[in-house]
């Protein structure tokens, strides 16, 4: 279980990037949660397609992700999930969140 090199600020993005899905399917996505929380009612989502709105599957890519402002300073990662099963495939090594003051 890895750290994150750098926090990130809410309201800022992060780069979530995933390899390989295979298949890939248009409703594969991408969450944020703490390390605590179960599958499934992250705090922030994107589809693979790097928006909320489902588009081509994508095996390998790289998505802008916006850390909402509302979310509290703390310890987060990013879950990557199938679209064909709901099964989780990957998540991110743990990354702080800092307050960045734009709330």
């Amino acid at each position: 279980d890895g750290k994150w090199p750098a926090p990130i600020v809410a309201g800022g993005a992060m780069p979530v990037q995933w390899t390989d899905i295979n298949p890939p399917n248009a409703l594969d996505s991408f969450g944020l949660y703490t390390p605590e929380m179960p599958d499934g009612a992250p705090l922030a989502w994107s589809y693979t397609s790097c928006s909320q709105n489902p588009g081509v599957a994508i095996a390998t890519g790289t998505c802008g992700f916006i850390i909402p402002a509302s979310i509290p300073a703390g310890t987060y990662e990013i879950r990557l999930f199938s679209g064909a099963t709901g099964q989780r495939l990957s998540k991110s090594p743990k990354f702080e969140v800092v307050d960045g003051g734009w709330k």
